[in-house]
């Protein structure tokens, strides 16, 4: 079966190079809470329901894939953090996702979707500065393991993707070139990701039924 990708948090840099890179090949939808100048991609309101109508009218008869971009870090140590930051962190990067793949399964389970949620090595490892992101994105895994054991046996696929540093998009206002060179240090070929990289990882991934469930690294080894 044909698939058609559906991308939430789209207007991050990753996923509008990814945007580019999957349209190569098959449709592809994008949702962001901001207006983008991008073919097919649709403002949303979270909050409300109307994606649901828009995947309804994509659909037809093909397999979809939901991928979930949504993401923000910290941008202080913990104790400098205000409660209203650390809630915005996981609401965006958890609740968010977990939310919209709730209503997704409801309506949409009998086309037995694939679920792929952007991770990332060194939130799940963990660093300075990062311990609300961290939690987030451990969080994140936890809930992917669950629900794939929930529904793997229906065929519907659950992985999250480690993502390293991608194709220089950070800039230097969310981390310094001194970070930036340390964590490229920490990886097997020095280098960033690359946009085709991850659009065959994302490939690869959507179709593993061996490994619902579980993570696959895209970040150039990092260790």
């Amino acid at each position: 079966m044909d698939k058609v990708f559906f991308i939430f948090g789209s207007s991050s840099f990753i996923a509008k190079k990814l945007f580019q890179e999957i349209k190569k090949d098959f449709e592809v939808y994008g949702f962001s809470r901001k207006k983008l100048s991008i073919k097919n991609n649709f403002k949303i309101n979270y909050n409300d329901d109307k994606y649901l109508e828009i995947i309804s009218n994509k659909l037809k008869n093909k397999k979809p894939v939901f991928i979930f971009s949504n993401a923000i870090s910290d941008k202080k140590i913990l104790i400098n953090s205000k409660k209203n930051d650390i809630e915005k962190i996981i609401k965006i990067n958890l609740l968010t996702p977990i939310n919209i793949t709730r209503k997704i399964l409801k309506k949409y389970i009998y086309k037995k979707p694939s679920f792929l949620y952007f991770s990332s090595s060194r939130g799940f490892n963990g660093d300075k500065g990062i311990s609300i992101y961290s939690a987030s994105k451990n969080g994140l895994e936890g809930f992917v393991r669950s629900s794939a054991t929930e529904y793997g046996s229906l065929e519907i696929i659950f992985r999250t993707i480690h993502l390293g540093l991608f194709d220089g998009g950070l800039k230097e206002t969310e981390l310094s070139k001194k970070k930036v060179d340390e964590i490229l240090f920490r990886t097997a070929n020095k280098k960033y990701v690359e946009n085709n990289n991850l659009k065959n990882t994302i490939y690869f991934a959507s179709e593993d039924i061996a490994g619902n469930g579980s993570y696959i690294k895209c970040d150039n080894g990092f260790f």
